[in-house]
């Protein structure tokens, strides 16, 4: 959600409801690593979300029930495991757990995934950009071409290394943000963000390998 840049009322309202939340965790250990990045991913965005108030009657029954759904109030039916397909999660409860297996079974190629997002940061940084003055339709492409590429990083870090050439492209993504420091720093720090959320899932269970994350 932090990743896309807002193009109207509700997606700032989205964004500042996420960073709200996200910043309350954040408090429980205001000194730590996580704390700090999420500090940094959410900088660009209200720290409290404004009231939101809804023009048409007949959207509040949607309203409520998407309030609902983000709160777990209410959660998604469950998906027959017969049914589920390779790559995506779908919902389950826990008893149906082999539908979440089959969608760890089919991880992305975390080193194409690098190579894609090194690809579009190089067009990215031979983009013209407008030297002065409000930003231009140019910056908006450099900036979709950022935004696409660290897309990918995030993905290289959610994803728990099974193998050495797993560890590679995580080490890769690792090393690219950390020397790219004209890119945004919320970018940055969501790649980081989400490089320690797929070293956690790692140290989960022996099949996949854990190191630890770098700072910014």
């Amino acid at each position: 959600m932090l990743l896309v840049p807002a193009r109207g009322a509700d997606d700032r309202w989205a964004q500042a409801q996420f960073a709200h939340e996200r910043l309350r965790l954040a408090r429980r250990d205001p000194t730590g690593r996580e704390a700090g990045l999420i500090r940094r991913a959410v900088a660009a965005v209200p720290e409290e979300p404004g009231e939101r108030r809804i023009g048409d009657p007949q959207l509040l029954p949607g309203a409520v029930l998407a309030m609902a759904r983000f709160t777990g109030a209410i959660l998604p039916d469950p998906v027959d495991p017969a049914l589920a397909v390779a790559g995506q999660p779908g919902a389950c409860k826990i008893e149906h757990a082999p539908a979440l297996e089959a969608f760890f079974a089919a991880p992305p190629d975390l080193a194409d995934l690098v190579a894609q997002a090194r690809g579009l940061l190089k067009r990215a940084d031979g983009w013209p950009t407008s030297s002065c003055g409000p930003a231009s339709p140019l910056d908006d492409v450099r900036g979709g071409m950022l935004t696409l590429a660290y897309a990918r990083f995030a993905r290289v870090g959610l994803w728990p290394a099974r193998t050495q050439a797993d560890l590679q492209a995580k080490s890769t993504v690792e090393t690219l943000v950390a020397i790219r420091r004209s890119d945004p720093g919320h970018l940055r720090a969501l790649a980081l963000l989400a490089l320690d959320v797929g070293y956690l899932i790692a140290r989960q269970g022996g099949r996949f390998i854990a190191v630890s994350g770098i700072d910014l």
